[in-house]
């Protein structure tokens, strides 16, 4: 991370540990988890009383502004009335730079039942730790009923790839290999069932073994129906390979007839040559 928003969160750690509304304060992110670089921006949450978040949130852009430079576009992201994360680009002496300041109320803290605080300064209130402490014990429990609904999910989409194939539907066949890439990641959770997954695949591939990553990234392909028609076999073995390792640590058997039947359909559009 930047020297510069290093200091920008040092001025603001200081600023809201002085401010009574403020309940706790911490860098989360890839700076929280000690993984940032140089181009890294800068994320943080703050906790304030209920009471408080209201009057916090109209004099944030001021704030940020004082702290951190010149506010050259501010984005509210999913505003509701307990919490919100404002993205805001800024700049100072020249340079530019991103950081994004989330606002939480403390009952909607309380009420997570977990959140990655990362690196935290200061909690007077407790609840970012709890929440904190939650996320870093939890694990993403996957049953033989959620890998079973999964699997066949992955089987039928993938016979879709067959009929837009044919019709040389190259969107559809984006939308399906987008589908498909988000299936592949929840797999991973069944034999990844100790990591920290997030949802968000961006990060949670950083997880993975390199095999494994590359899988995922196969999906990726180029914006053309015939370029993504040489991808879609390759995809079903690694996800049958994968899924199937899932089956055994779960004791369940995999659906070699429905591939089957899938396999046919990629046979006849002229996708499994």
């Amino acid at each position: 991370m930047h020297a510069y928003l290093r200091d920008c969160i040092g001025r603001l750690t200081e600023f809201w540990e002085r401010n009574t509304s403020a309940l706790a304060f911490a860098m989360n992110g890839s700076g929280g988890r000690g993984q940032d670089d140089p181009w890294s921006d800068g994320d943080v949450v703050l906790v304030v009383a209920d009471d408080s978040y209201q009057s916090v949130c109209e004099e944030m852009r001021g704030l940020m502004q004082r702290h951190c430079g010149e506010i050259r576009l501010w984005l509210p992201e999913g505003e509701t009335q307990r919490c919100v994360n404002y993205a805001f680009l800024f700049e100072k002496d020249g340079e530019q730079f991103l950081m994004d300041h989330a606002v939480f109320c403390e009952s909607l803290m309380v009420e997570t039942p977990a959140y990655e605080a990362g690196i935290i300064y200061f909690d007077r209130s407790g609840s970012l730790t709890c929440a904190n402490r939650r996320f870093a014990g939890s694990k993403h429990d996957f049953t033989a009923p959620m890998l079973s609904n999964l699997i066949d999910t992955y089987l039928t989409y993938t016979y879709l790839n067959g009929k837009y194939y044919r019709r040389g539907d190259t969107a559809k066949m984006l939308y399906i290999q987008n589908t498909l890439q988000g299936l592949h990641m929840r797999l991973f959770q069944a034999l990844y069932p100790d990591r920290p997954f997030s949802g968000w695949w961006c990060r949670d591939i950083d997880y993975l073994s390199d095999e494994h990553q590359s899988a995922i990234l196969l999906y990726a392909a180029p914006p053309e129906c015939g370029l993504i028609g040489k991808l879609v076999l390759s995809e079903l073995n690694l996800f049958g390979a994968h899924a199937r390792d899932a089956c055994r640590r779960l004791s369940i058997t995999y659906p070699e007839v429905a591939e089957a039947f899938v396999f046919r359909q990629l046979t006849d559009a002229g996708l499994c040559s």
